[in-house]
């Protein structure tokens, strides 16, 4: 919209700090996750103002004890950590989420991206403004040549 009209602008207020839940999902991820839950819980926003929502969705691999051991590590951030009854796929593993969360602001995020420690704040600031009801970001994927399609965008 601002290349369309550069007079658009958004008003940031950086005082805004609603209350965030962060919704991870995953599937099959191993330690990838245990990557992106450290590059949120080290977000420069209030710990007492966001919380983490990880649902594992019946991963086969050891996904799930690196969300434990993130649990564990990052004892000041509220982390709810559970598992769906079995495998639901992405839109259902994100709504059970969702049913869990707290928070006044809801992020999604994947298992293999990796948050800027300003990223949580940045996007809350962009909230303040009451024209605005939702803002996104760019992505940083943290496993690249893993996976098909990871490795196929970083080659575009």
């Amino acid at each position: 919209m601002r290349i369309g009209n550069p007079a658009w602008g958004i008003t940031r207020d950086y005082s805004y700090e609603p209350s965030v839940s962060v919704l991870l999902h995953w599937f099959n991820e191993g330690r990838a996750v245990n990557e992106t839950m450290e590059s949120i819980c080290r977000s420069h926003y209030p710990r007492d103002k966001f919380e983490i929502v990880a649902i594992d969705d019946r991963s086969a691999d050891d996904s799930f004890d690196w969300i434990l051991k993130a649990q564990n590590e990052f004892s000041d951030v509220r982390i709810l950590a559970s598992r769906n009854i079995r495998n639901c796929g992405k839109a259902e593993t994100q709504s059970n989420a969702l049913k869990m969360s707290l928070g006044e602001v809801i992020l999604c995020i994947d298992s293999d991206a990796v948050f800027d420690s300003a990223a949580i704040r940045e996007l809350t600031a962009c909230l303040a403004d009451p024209r605005i009801g939702a803002v996104g970001g760019a992505v940083g994927v943290c496993n690249l040549n893993k996976k098909i399609l990871t490795a196929a965008w970083r080659n575009i």
